[in-house]
């Protein structure tokens, strides 16, 4: 069951990211002016796949972990796929209506709730086998910096949306850079 819950994670997140780019729209003209317009929803584009692929890792290291999978996990797994297979259209609404504090909301809002379920898969995979150790993502400083980083992210997404994606990019960097430095 393990293998298979794998397989289809992988597929799954492998389609998300392909719909994102197959998602992002050619210029009318293929003017400075007119690439410079599709700036914002390439810059959402790459912050949504680089997040894409650091939770991919992260579930990779969530699942070495474990030998077998529960019906909690199962869920768990479910649910986190869901809220990936959203981020397409989240990123896509967010590049599109750079200047909507609706867009910039649901955006943020999304994506928190994305890195809440790979917590909780993490943290129901550690009590399901207590040998088994927290991820980087689930310590302190990780987590302390994704969650006060989109806080600060939704409050901006209300008054100045066009910010939103640059927090979420900043964050993202310094996560691979946390994640990267733990592991030298």
């Amino acid at each position: 069951m393990k293998d298979r819950l794998i397989a289809i994670s992988d597929g799954i997140i492998a389609i998300a990211a392909t719909i994102m780019v197959l998602e992002l729209a050619l210029p009318s003209q293929l003017t400075f002016d007119s690439i410079l317009d599709l700036s914002t929803t390439f810059f959402a584009y790459l912050v949504s796949f680089s997040l894409i692929y650091f939770s991919w890792r992260t579930h990779n290291n969530i699942f070495k972990k474990i030998e077998n999978v529960d019906g909690h996990i199962f869920v768990m797994n479910g649910f986190w796929l869901v809220i990936a297979t959203l981020i397409p259209f989240a990123t896509k609404l967010k590049g599109s209506f750079p200047n909507s504090n609706i867009a910039a909301i649901i955006y943020v809002l999304l994506l928190i709730f994305w890195f809440i379920s790979i917590q909780l898969l993490d943290w129901i995979v550690v009590k399901t086998d207590p040998k088994c150790q927290k991820d980087e993502i689930s310590n302190t400083t990780p987590r302390l910096l994704v969650f006060v980083g989109s806080a600060a992210a939704l409050v901006i997404a209300y008054f100045c949306p066009i910010y939103t994606t640059l927090i979420l990019a900043m964050i993202t960097f310094i996560m691979i850079i946390v994640v990267f430095i733990k592991n030298e």
